[in-house]
């Protein structure tokens, strides 16, 4: 299965940040992500869980709004266990950084 760079299937591992840091490793893109994803779940002993999207397991989810080994993409939606418990729009300490459309401003 083909993750979609929108919704990917994350654990407590995190989002690494920097895309340079997989170029200069010359990893490619399916092993950075399941870097992020499905490798620690079964380091874990978790992956029947959580670690991938597929019918059955958690629905522990981060959607993006970009790609998600780039530095400048956002965490948009947070689901645990199906249930959304983080939105970007609706994130107070964020709503100084957005104009009233909800855009980042210019110049960054």
């Amino acid at each position: 299965h083909e993750l979609r760079e929108e919704a990917v299937a994350l654990n407590s591992a995190g989002v690494i940040d920097d895309k340079g840091l997989f170029e200069s490793a010359a990893i490619d893109r399916k092993t950075a992500l399941e870097s992020m994803t499905i490798t620690p779940a079964r380091v874990l002993g978790l992956d029947e869980e959580v670690g991938s999207l597929e019918e059955g397991k958690v629905a522990n989810l981060q959607i993006l709004t970009g790609d998600p080994l780039d530095a400048t993409t956002w965490v948009d939606t947070v689901l645990l266990e199906g249930a959304v418990v983080y939105e970007r729009s609706k994130d107070p300490r964020l709503l100084h950084l957005f104009d009233k459309k909800g855009a980042a401003p210019s110049g960054r």
